[in-house]
């Protein structure tokens, strides 16, 4: 009997939990109770400045008979609820029966918060993408954040680099550094900024 109520209390926990967005962002609220929105041909309305995120959006989630996704810039750093999203942050509000709606000041924000709905959007068994209804607010906790790729002591190859890059822009990485490496007359390896490195 203790099994089937862990089970059943199991079972209702995964419905609401959270999805597994990386990094984690600031705030994620769900509403439990409500049906998941179809993603999968939505339309996308935004600005002309923010074509490039609405065609990203538009293009990831290809389909028919999807509801309306609205970028909406905000007026200042703050978005609709006072939530501060400063130059890279979002908010993205998907309440049962309305448009959702992604606020961000800039395009990277939009970009960011485009990261978030590949991450956030569950594949159904009918094969179409759905987001739990709630709110996701997110900006970063620190403005530097990067990965290097040392290509100088292996070489990847195109594909491998722009895979990379994928997966930093998936994980809202701000920077990309690679290093190479050459040798100078004494034999010491240095990176092209001059710091020595170990052999």
């Amino acid at each position: 009997m203790r099994f089937l109520t862990l089970l059943a209390v199991l079972a209702a926990t995964s419905l609401v939990a959270a999805p597994a967005i990386i990094p984690r962002p600031v705030a994620v609220n769900l509403i439990a109770d409500a049906p998941a929105t179809v993603l999968n041909g939505a339309k996308v309305e935004a600005p002309s400045s923010f074509k490039t995120e609405a065609d990203l959006i538009r293009n990831a989630f290809k389909g028919t008979g999807g509801s309306m996704i609205r970028l909406v810039p905000t007026n200042g750093d703050k978005d609709a609820r006072g939530f501060e999203v400063g130059n890279e942050g979002y908010s993205i509000t998907n309440e049962p029966g309305s448009d959702i709606i992604i606020q961000a000041k800039t395009r990277t924000g939009f970009f960011y918060a485009y990261q978030t709905l590949l991450q956030a959007a569950e594949l159904g068994s009918d094969g179409k993408y759905r987001l739990v209804p709630g709110l996701i607010q997110d900006r970063p906790r620190f403005g530097w954040r990067g990965l290097m790729l040392d290509e100088g002591r292996h070489f990847f190859g195109k594909e491998k680099v722009k895979r990379f890059l994928d997966l930093m822009a998936l994980h809202t990485n701000s920077t990309f550094s690679i290093g190479t490496l050459r040798k100078t007359k004494a034999g010491a390896l240095k990176s092209r900024n001059g710091l020595s490195s170990l052999r």
